[in-house]
């Protein structure tokens, strides 16, 4: 495995730039400034969303790039592992959340008793520390989510979780292991829609089916380099095509969560077999790798910018034009505030770091 490809750089800002593209076409539909037929062409085709695209996307390159980080450790250090991901996962989530509680309370004089209605549990805090309270509320429990980060973020703190005991499986036999998740995620398409909460929370939003998703990126990154890459794109651009322009929906036929899955494999595949095309532009994936930097926290910040933002245009025509001049607006005020995070957040991990040097995590 090499250490780096620029083909995860350029997956991560794409999936970053067409998740926060499909809200901002969402969030003008939410508010009532446009129907939605007037706008679905914009993000989907009959066979194709580019949401369930971007995120299953992003699982599949978090996977990959852990293997990465971790390809020169023979046993990974667990203490180690799980502080990082304490520092790159949650420290910026409690930023993003303690940031929009309290401009919320600034800006609307809101009460915390207002601002979390209905009866919660105490304890449910916890989910919040964890980072999992979109993900949790998802399935109907009161939690003190703000919506930071959605189920996105819980899924993935779950994903990160088992990340050393699905590396361990990989290292020991990758062809076993790959049998066995194919064979779970077999087994959890065809029991999924007996889950009681099967109707609200679908399976391409459940950690339970994304997860294999996660493990692809793992596996594959072990095999990229043995992969030829012209094959790859004359293997995936036949089924990107096909997807793209077929006009019959055929989710009423096959899994949709399957017709999910091919597509995010076909888009990883066709991505990697640009490699060599990456390679001769250093210049251009410097700037990408430079962009994607910024993803996580541009993540965490959008929708409630965008939400904000959007509702001050209601009772507004609104031509395409007009849609095209808010997108840029929206965008560089979430940018102007994601440098501004990434800054803070710089701080705060000089500060955190520092006594975990001098005590010397083994």
């Amino acid at each position: 495995m090499k250490k780096k490809y620029c083909f995860i750089d350029v997956i991560r800002l794409l999936s970053m730039l067409g998740i926060v593209y499909y809200h901002m076409l969402m969030s003008l539909y939410l508010c009532g400034i446009r129907q939605l037929d007037s706008i679905h062409g914009l993000f989907e085709t009959p066979n194709m969303h580019i949401a369930t695209v971007g995120v299953g996307l992003f699982f599949m390159i978090s996977g990959a790039g852990l293997m990465l980080s971790s390809q020169k450790e023979e046993h990974l250090n667990l203490k180690k592992y799980y502080f990082k991901r304490f520092l790159r996962i949650l420290v910026p989530f409690y930023v993003v959340y303690l940031l929009y509680l309290i401009t919320f309370i600034c800006l609307t004089g809101e009460s915390l008793s207002g601002i979390y209605k209905g009866n919660i549990n105490p304890l449910s805090i916890v989910f919040t520390l964890l980072g999992m309270d979109a993900y949790i509320s998802s399935f109907g429990l009161p939690t003190y989510s703000l919506g930071i980060g959605e189920w996105f973020l819980g899924a993935l703190v779950l994903m990160y979780l088992i990340f050393p005991l699905l590396r361990w499986g990989l290292r020991k036999n990758k062809w076993i292991m790959l049998l066995i998740m194919s064979i779970y995620y077999v087994i959890i398409l065809c029991v999924y829609d007996y889950f009681p909460f099967a109707t609200t929370v679908p399976g391409f939003v459940n950690f339970l089916c994304k997860v294999y998703e996660f493990f692809l990126g793992m596996f594959l990154i072990t095999v990229i380099d043995r992969l030829p890459k012209k094959i790859c794109l004359l293997l995936t651009i036949p089924v990107i095509v096909f997807y793209l322009v077929f006009p019959i929906p055929l989710r009423e036929y096959i899994s949709y969560d399957l017709i999910i899955l091919t597509q995010n494999l076909s888009f990883f595949l066709f991505f990697a077999g640009l490699e060599g095309l990456f390679n001769k532009i250093p210049r251009v994936i410097k700037c990408i790798t430079f962009l994607g930097g910024f993803s996580y926290e541009f993540f965490l910040l959008h929708h409630k910018i965008i939400d904000y933002m959007t509702l001050q245009h209601i009772g507004v025509p609104f031509g395409n034009i007009d849609i095209l001049v808010l997108f840029l607006k929206e965008f560089l005020v979430i940018s102007a505030l994601t440098v501004l995070v990434k800054q803070f957040l710089k701080l705060i991990d000089r500060l955190i770091t520092k006594p975990a040097n001098n005590k010397s995590i083994p």
